[in-house]
């Protein structure tokens, strides 16, 4: 009895830790995701190239009414605000009002 149990169990065993452990076609199947990451050597100190330029930065879109000469305008702009610290602004339009 004691023989069939203790067989019994070993076979149970070797099923549930058998399904869970890697396989030759898959040798990490078994392991799971690291908890931590570990990185050599110093991080990149410049942006890569398709990073410059156009594609970074936020921006905001403001109106003003200004005077110039006897006219009066509204005119809009786009600002953006450069990683760098810079502003870049482009006047988006300009209308008169009077």
């Amino acid at each position: 009895m004691k023989k069939l149990l203790s067989t019994m169990l070993m076979l149970g065993s070797l099923i549930f830790v058998g399904g869970a452990t890697a396989t030759p076609a898959n040798p990490v199947a078994g392991l799971g995701k690291p908890q931590i990451r570990i990185e050599l050597g110093q991080r990149r100190r410049h942006r890569p190239y398709w990073a410059r330029g156009e594609r970074t930065g936020y921006g905001q879109t403001f109106t003003r009414v200004v005077r110039r000469g006897w006219r009066t305008y509204q005119e809009t702009y786009r600002v953006r605000y450069l990683p760098g610290g810079g502003t870049q602004t482009v006047l988006v339009s300009r209308v008169r009002l009077n």
